[in-house]
């Protein structure tokens, strides 16, 4: 079970950096949600590292059920190819606020679509609701269904 906020940015946050990667991920599927992901390590001890996974996601908003599996880069690579389409790029960084980690991502940076968000995972619903985000400038999208980036892949990448 995923629960999760999800919140559109102004800036990045002002805080520690825990990991910056590179992020390609394409969807299978919208209905079910299946995606493939690839996450390359720009910065620290790890640079250079390379990891790929397969998720399937459920309905819903603050909650859904999620599925995930590591997947090699070669799968990653004839999935990308059998869909066809231009994977979504995202600038992803993880940040660290009072013990939670924050992941912020500038999505398909430089187009005419370009866009920041930051997500927070909780351990329970009610742990999720009572959340604030950092700083200013962040406003919750966790239930508007446009904020939701199978959605964005389908505007952006399917041109409905």
């Amino acid at each position: 079970m995923e629960i999760e906020r999800k919140f559109l940015l102004s800036a990045l946050p002002d805080l520690p950096l825990v990991t910056h990667d590179a992020v390609t991920q394409a969807y299978l599927s919208v209905s079910p949600e299946v995606r493939v992901r690839r996450a390359e390590t720009l910065e620290g001890p790890e640079k250079g590292r390379v990891s790929c996974k397969l998720t399937v996601k459920g309905e819903g908003d603050l909650s859904r059920e999620e599925i995930e599996t590591p997947i090699t880069e070669e799968f990653y690579l004839e999935i990308v190819r059998f869909i066809g389409r231009e994977p979504i790029r995202k600038d992803y960084r993880r940040y660290m606020y009072g013990g939670r980690a924050l992941d912020c991502s500038v999505v398909d940076a430089g187009t005419e679509h370009e866009f920041m968000y930051g997500e927070a995972e909780f351990e329970s619903e009610d742990e999720a609701r009572a959340f604030v985000w950092p700083g200013e400038g962040a406003r919750d999208v966790t239930f508007e269904r446009g904020f939701k980036m199978k959605n964005y892949w389908i505007k952006t990448r399917l041109g409905e």
